[in-house]
């Protein structure tokens, strides 16, 4: 993942963010990377993660199937045909924390393409993966002990953590020069039940303030489109975390003034 252009540059934006008492350690640069069974995931345990590409009888689709969901009472039905859509190789378009996102199974390809196509994004611009828990998105990215640590803190949030990508993120998601992926577990129930049931994580991009724009600006892609009501409006903001500290990439709807 590159440095968008208005990025800031690190140092500063690093005394910035961890400026508050609970963000000095990640400062230190400390090697250690926590990885599957060391003491910095023994805090929780993943959800189990479901890598088998399920080979369903298509489900013919001639039009979006829209799903209204209440996020105070999550209905299992819904959230499992929504998933059935995505396990078929389809595009959802979901709610999250921040806003309306765009999503498909980690290793639909297809759907990956329509994504780009539809949103007209450059290649180097790498989709983020929703994980239902930070144990999860630790299975996917390198994290230190202290970027363990503040991704407790912070998520489930409107954060996404940029991290080295360990070897299950497949390497069509990755780019070639910067093994580098973009995590979040946002604080939606939606998008973490979604994330829960697939049994893997939802490959994603940002799409609308709302369902209505979503459809109207990425419909021609959308095979499953859930409505969860309002979302905030504002990107998530952006963190590149490793053992020289924290970076901010992007600031968005998550305060950095931890």
């Amino acid at each position: 993942m590159d440095r968008p252009a208005h990025a800031h540059p690190r140092r500063p934006l690093r005394r910035q963010a961890v400026s508050g008492a609970g963000i000095s350690a990640a400062r230190r640069r400390l090697p250690r990377v926590v990885r599957r069974g060391q003491d910095g995931q023994a805090q929780g345990q993943p959800a189990t993660v479901d890598r088998t590409v399920r080979r369903r009888p298509r489900i013919p689709r001639s039009a979006v199937i829209r799903l209204d969901i209440d996020p105070d009472r999550i209905d299992p039905r819904a959230i499992r045909r929504a998933v059935a859509v995505l396990h078929d190789g389809g595009v959802a378009a979901y709610p999250t924390d921040t806003v309306y996102a765009l999503g498909c199974a980690l290793e639909a390809r297809k759907a990956t393409e329509k994504i780009y196509r539809v949103k007209k994004m450059d290649r180097h611009h790498r989709l983020a993966l929703i994980c239902p828990d930070v144990a999860t998105a630790a299975q996917f990215g390198h994290f230190t002990r202290d970027a363990y640590r503040l991704a407790r803190r912070l998520l489930p949030g409107p954060y996404t953590f940029v991290v080295p990508a360990t070897a299950d993120v497949p390497r069509t998601v990755l780019d070639r020069k910067r093994r580098q992926v973009g995590l979040r577990v946002p604080n939606h129930p939606i998008a973490l039940a979604l994330a829960r049931e697939l049994g893997r994580p939802l490959l994603t991009t940002s799409a609308g303030a709302t369902l209505d724009d979503t459809l109207t600006a990425y419909g021609t892609a959308v095979d499953v489109a859930i409505d969860g009501g309002p979302t905030l409006g504002e990107p998530s903001t952006v963190l590149r975390v490793d053992a020289d500290g924290v970076e901010v990439l992007r600031e968005g709807a998550g305060p950095i003034d931890w």
